[in-house]
């Protein structure tokens, strides 16, 4: 089993939904430096052991953190901190 990532906190009992409570520690982390754009975030089945959750729980959490635009997943690759979204200035233009 790998380490640990020191962004991972416990879920807190009453915490609300424990999908949501790891798809906000996954925007904590990108928000307070510790994940960064391109970093790998563990594969799903490793998280719902490390913190006791069903599988079911972890693969809500990284749907909603990438609704979030915080996750990009690749079949086979894993899911990886996704760049900002930044709109080009072609957009904006009429």
């Amino acid at each position: 089993m790998q380490q640990r990532p020191a962004w991972l906190k416990p879920l807190v009992a009453g915490g609300g939904p424990r999908y949501l409570q790891i798809a906000d520690l996954i925007a904590h982390a990108v928000r307070d430096g510790e994940l960064k754009p391109g970093d790998q975030v563990p594969p799903q089945r490793w998280l719902a052991t490390a913190l006791g959750v069903d599988l079911t729980t972890v693969t809500r959490a990284y749907a909603e953190a990438r609704v979030r635009g915080l996750l990009a997943s690749f079949g086979g690759r894993g899911s990886f901190i996704a760049e900002p979204y930044v709109p080009s200035k072609r957009a904006w233009s009429t």
